[in-house]
């Protein structure tokens, strides 16, 4: 097995661990919680309503990416963009600071032919687009929504939230601003590994000649999406905002059946801080901080006996499922591939 893999499957097992202690600890601490069923909630009604949600939010997802390639002038298949939304959700849930889920699609893109310098700008566009729209809603959501003060105590939550998203800001600009500089180091890194014996010479010139060509390739993908139509930038937009509100929404259709007045805008606006949140977190796929902050903050709006089975059908539907969908994508690419490179090498 391929370290690659290897990595996946620990990040897998590291996963499922936090997972388990987490809902320990959450059904022992909210007592009554003995069961995952509420009745309240799957009534057919709102599991309709659910499945339709589920859907369309899995269609937005590759939706948003499909349009961006489409500004960059790059003709892919929908089928394919809807199969890397589930490799993207297992591969996040299983890697620190969910960074793996574009690494995984910019792997497979570059193996259905899509150039690496594309595939690696239209995956961080994406990223960026989302992560813009959650960052700038995080200060405005911790001064203005009065709700949210009372369930999340958190003091100079304003100021915290606005240096990391200048942190991540920064990041940003020096890898699209400052070209020359990433070149240096990139090639300072190789050369690095050179004179360690890591790598041999001849690959040493021919890894710097191939990341200065992604990176202008990278650049030039850049320069395309901000030149590109301006239809099909309004729809990635359009679709990354649907997208996010679908993801917000869920825990307000499971909430509501329990709680007529709770209110949406709080609902949205503590998924918002908990997604912010979980950006940093160093867990794979942020797992035991998102299920434990869901049930410590909405255990402010419900009976304690319902938070438990509530955290569970949150994170199913918004990870879990998409995870294990695309675990056998994942693996089922895997070793189709495998298979291709020993018939073609017989």
């Amino acid at each position: 097995m391929k370290k690659e893999y290897r990595t996946y499957l620990l990040g897998s097992l590291v996963f499922i661990a936090l997972v388990t202690i987490t809902f320990r600890l959450v059904f022992q601490g909210f007592r009554g919680a003995g069961t995952l069923v509420i009745p309240e909630i799957l009534t057919l009604q709102n599991l309709l309503i659910i499945a339709g949600v589920l859907i369309a939010f899995y269609l937005l997802d590759g939706l948003r990416l499909y349009f961006v390639f489409r500004t960059l002038g790059q003709d892919v298949r929908f089928l394919l963009m809807l199969k890397l939304v589930f490799i993207n959700i297992f591969a996040s849930g299983v890697t620190p600071l969910a960074t793996g889920g574009g690494f995984a699609q910019i792997y497979y893109l570059t193996k259905y032919k899509v150039p690496l310098g594309v595939a690696t700008a239209a995956t961080t566009i994406r990223t960026v687009i989302t992560s813009v729209m959650i960052f700038a809603s995080v200060p405005l959501i911790l001064v203005h929504e009065k709700g949210i003060q009372q369930v999340v105590p958190v003091k100079h939550g304003f100021l915290l939230s606005l240096l990391l998203i200048l942190f991540y800001i920064s990041i940003i600009l020096l890898l699209v601003r400052k070209k020359e500089n990433l070149k240096k180091f990139i090639s300072s890194c190789i050369r690095l590994l050179n004179k360690v014996h890591i790598i041999s010479d001849k690959k040493t010139g021919k890894l710097i000649n191939s990341a200065e060509t992604e990176l202008e390739l990278f650049n030039t993908a850049l320069k395309s999406f901000r030149k590109g139509p301006v239809l099909y930038k309004s729809l990635s937009l359009f679709c990354a905002v649907a997208y996010l509100v679908l993801l917000f929404i869920f825990p307000y259709i499971l909430i509501k059946p329990l709680n007529e007045k709770v209110s949406l805008i709080t609902v949205i606006s503590i998924q918002i801080l908990i997604t912010f949140l979980i950006y940093f977190t160093p867990t794979p796929g942020g797992s035991g901080v998102a299920e434990g902050s869901f049930a410590l903050i909405f255990s402010n709006f419900l009976d304690s006996s319902y938070i438990a089975p509530l955290t569970f059908y949150w994170r199913f539907l918004t990870t879990y499922l998409g995870m294990v969908i695309g675990l056998f994508i994942f693996y089922r690419e895997i070793l189709r591939r495998n298979n291709t490179g020993s018939t073609n090498g017989t």
